[in-house]
């Protein structure tokens, strides 16, 4: 869990707390640095930023840490006490708070915030101005203790960079049709209503959503012969941080209204290491099932990439935040 830390300068932590390259806009960042000041590429990429102790923070360097963020879209986690120092100091600064947002902690649990969408990600203050952060109960960054060599900024800088091209090019890549609209006119007969219908793929007891950015189908064959307007098999791609394994056999099944509608399933041909601790890829070709359903989970697939080409997000996968 520590891979998801980079730590940029002495005292600045940039955070990903996504589970796929559908996420590749899910970091949260405690601290600020001269380095962020330039790095549109990094900036925009931020969405949560902690604040444990406004009075030490240096406005006019936060500033430039924010000049390249979505507008709009900009959330500080703190307490209201440190949110009116904040908002009051970069207001002194020239900073419009009106693009500014700000979670509050929770009134019965002052000390707590969590982000609900991120399944058990907390993020914790202390009175001492101490955070630490836990996922799936387990705390894998401690502020104060958290420490590596000044050397290594350079590394971490490095492979932060890199990290978020890459989930960048997977992202891009998912959203990209691979196929021609004609080899899903040949079958009529829809199995789905795809405006309901969601995939998740699964192995053994294992289960995980699929969100449009993180996976990617092609209408395959590896018959040179074969017409390529006719619905193969389908090369099945995706990267997400939880482990699966080659060799066993993986599902990907599509839910209609909460009901199980088809389920494809065959051997995971492959798996890799992207960014050690952080994010696994696979490839898969699911063969064995019927034309029909193979052709329908195209066509639900499809769907999805239209809806996000055609209005910049799809309102079905569109992420929530909840906080208490």
């Amino acid at each position: 869990m520590d891979k998801r830390v980079f730590q940029i300068d002495e005292k600045c932590f940039i955070i990903y707390t996504g589970k796929s390259s559908a996420d590749n806009r899910s970091f949260l960042r405690i601290g600020n640095s001269q380095f962020l000041n330039d790095k549109k590429d990094i900036q925009s990429h931020i969405r949560h930023i902690v604040i444990s102790d406004a009075l030490s923070v240096d406005m006019q360097k936060e500033k430039d840490n924010i000049k390249y963020m979505e507008k709009g879209k900009i959330i500080y986690i703190c307490n209201k006490k440190n949110q009116d120092i904040l908002f009051n100091n970069l207001q002194k600064v020239g900073v419009d708070t009106n693009s500014l947002y700000h979670r509050d902690l929770s009134k019965e649990l002052e000390n707590v915030n969590r982000l609900e969408n991120k399944k058990h990600f907390f993020t914790i203050f202390y009175e001492n101005k101490n955070v630490k952060l836990v996922f799936n109960e387990e705390v894998f960054f401690d502020l104060f203790s958290y420490k590596k060599e000044s050397d290594s900024f350079d590394k971490e800088r490095l492979r932060l960079s890199n990290f978020i091209a890459m989930l960048d090019n997977l992202n891009k890549e998912s959203k990209e049709l691979s196929f021609t609209e004609e080899c899903l006119k040949e079958k009529e007969d829809d199995l789905l209503d795809l405006d309901r219908s969601s995939m998740f793929i699964a192995q053994d007891n294992h289960y995980f959503p699929l969100n449009v950015g993180m996976f990617k189908m092609v209408n395959y064959s590896d018959d040179e012969n074969s017409n390529e307007n006719t619905v193969n098999n389908i090369l099945f791609k995706f990267n997400c941080s939880s482990r699966f394994y080659a060799g066993r056999y993986l599902s990907l099944i599509v839910l209609e209204r909460d009901k199980n509608k088809i389920d494809l399933s065959d051997i995971l041909l492959e798996s890799d290491v992207l960014e050690s601790q952080i994010l696994y890829g696979y490839s898969m070709i699911f063969k064995n099932n019927s034309l029909k359903e193979r052709c329908n989970v195209l066509k639900l697939y499809k769907h999805l990439i239209d809806g996000i080409n055609k209005s910049g997000i799809n309102k079905k996968w569109k992420k929530l935040y909840f906080w208490f």
